[in-house]
């Protein structure tokens, strides 16, 4: 895995605060995990990069059989969360009963985080790059979190951007919160202040 320290320090050039090489079968990958996405999540369906247009728990682990290593990455986000929104950002955002003082918080929040996201994966897309001109022509980036690239997902026909269309490990299964915690790296679940940008790409 030392091949891929200069990976690594790279990732940190680009504003990573952790970056971690591991065996890709240490990827914590289970089907309960975009089972959330169907029953909890607001934007299922409704992305080229969310379940069900995506690879099944079980594509992934086929693909990531083929696969040697994982390079784990952690951004920083800017977005900082109002108080009680760790009980559920999502839902202050969502629910109707919301404060509106608590919603234009939330809002907030929602406006750093893709903000920052978008960076953490402009980060990700270039570390694939480097991996592919480093001599990893099947290296994968797996964004942090949904796509947000369009205002509104044009489902209904092609991805506007096909180049740079990729899928969150949550859609496919990673368990995010239990890989990191194996891997030694920091994420705490559920989010308190900032909540990090996990991406990963998939090397070897």
């Amino acid at each position: 895995m030392n091949r891929y320290q200069e990976l690594v320090d790279k990732a940190l050039s680009l504003g990573a605060i952790q970056a971690k090489v591991l065996p890709a079968g240490e990827l914590v990958v289970e089907h309960r995990v975009p089972l959330k996405c169907r029953f909890g999540c607001p934007h299922y369906g409704h992305s080229h990069s969310c379940p069900p247009r995506v690879p099944t728990v079980d594509e992934f682990l086929a693909a990531l059989a083929e696969y040697r290593y994982a390079l784990l990455v952690a951004f920083p986000s800017r977005a900082t969360l109002a108080a009680g929104g760790e009980a559920g950002v999502l839902r202050l955002r969502h629910d109707p009963q919301t404060p509106a003082g608590a919603k234009e918080a939330t809002e907030a929040f929602f406006r750093d985080w893709e903000a920052s996201k978008q960076e953490a994966f402009t980060a990700i897309l270039e570390l694939e790059r480097s991996a592919f001109a480093a001599g990893e022509p099947l290296a994968l980036a797996l964004r942090p979190s949904r796509c947000t690239l369009c205002a509104e997902c044009n489902v209904a026909g092609p991805c506007q951007h096909p180049t740079r269309l990729r899928f969150s490990p949550e859609a496919v299964g990673v368990n995010l919160a239990e890989t990191c915690l194996r891997a030694g790296m920091d994420l705490v679940f559920p989010f308190q202040e900032n909540p990090s940008h996990i991406g990963i790409v998939l090397l070897g």
